[in-house]
Order: C-alpha cells, then sequence, then structure tokens
C-alpha cells in the first residue's frame, strides 16, 4: 500500500473518458487482487494493465514502451526506479516531497502535491493530463531527465563521498 497504486488508480478514474491513456502495473505483491477488484469496480480493465513480475530483461520492453513513469506513493522516501526510469529516457511523475525534487526540477519531471488524499489525487490528475496533453513537453523533460540522471552513477557518488571523508578528516 505504501507504493500508492491506489491513489493511482482513484486518479486514473478520475480522467475524462475521452482522453486515450493506459496505465501499465508492472509487478507483483500482496495487494494485487485487491488493485484487481479496484480496477474491476472503477471500471478502468480498459485503461489499466496488470503485467505482474516481469524479468529484468523484459523491462527494458516496458521502459521502451512508457511515455512516462509514474511513482505515486506519498511515503517512499527515494526510489531508485525513478533513476531507473529516467535513465532510460522516460520522465517521472512523482511526489514533490522526499527524494524525488532532490534528484529532479520541474523541466525534468512532473511534480503533484497535497495536504490530504483529496489534494494529492486532483494534483497528479493535473500531472498525468499535463503530459497527455503535451507531448513535446515530455520529450523536453525526458532529454533532461537523461542529463540529470548521468550525474548519479556510483562513480560520482564515491568520488562526493571520498571528498566529504577528506574534509572530515582534514585532508
Amino acid at each position: 500500500y505504501r507504493k500508492g497504486h491506489r491513489l493511482l488508480l482513484d486518479a486514473v478514474k478520475r480522467l475524462p473518458k475521452n482522453v486515450n491513456c493506459e496505465f501499465r502495473l508492472v509487478g507483483n505483491g500482496p495487494e494485487l487482487g485487491k488493485l484487481r477488484r479496484i480496477c474491476k469496480r472503477y471500471n478502468l480493465d480498459s485503461r489499466v494493465i496488470f503485467t505482474g513480475r516481469i524479468s529484468y530483461s523484459e523491462m527494458k520492453a516496458e521502459y521502451d514502451r512508457a511515455d512516462v513513469f509514474i511513482m505515486p506513493s506519498i511515503r517512499e522516501t527515494t526510489g531508485s526506479v525513478l533513476l531507473e526510469a529516467a535513465s532510460k529516457g522516460v520522465p517521472v511523475i512523482a511526489t514533490d516531497r522526499f527524494g524525488a525534487p532532490v534528484l529532479f526540477d520541474n523541466s525534468s519531471a512532473y511534480f503533484f502535491t497535497g495536504k490530504n488524499t483529496e489534494e494529492y489525487i486532483s494534483s497528479l490528475v493535473n500531472a498525468i493530463l499535463a503530459c497527455i496533453t503535451s507531448p513535446s513537453e515530455v520529450c523536453m523533460k525526458s532529454e533532461t531527465a537523461k542529463e540529470i540522471v548521468r550525474s548519479h552513477t556510483w562513480e560520482k557518488k564515491m568520488m562526493k563521498y571520498n571528498a566529504i571523508y577528506q574534509q572530515v578528516l582534514g585532508k
């Protein structure tokens, strides 16, 4: 439940019926049955596809297929999946809290926010609609996100931490 998929389904339910879009939920977990039942109740079967668990190599095809990666969690701090998606040229939609705004900015990602569930859902709907109505902006954010991710390699992180350690040690 911490991944925020229910929040995403509530947002998808509110999208106008004439908006052509598909949401692919990749993975498996204890909430999968519950999420499938919610989709049935909301009549979202034509918009939401559950892939189940897939192999790492199959993820490449999912990223290639995606226009945007949505991380609907308002509790998860920073999923490495954000960097993974951006490295594949897929801009992200994420909450403006925790790690996403540390990694990205408005030139490379879409953010949603709120003070309560209703505000989060409305803000997420607006972010999704912004992507759908402006594919050229999605493309620009995609390029910017790929550029930003290049600064988050393990080698660069190690250099940064080594510099901090050297400073602490007085060297």
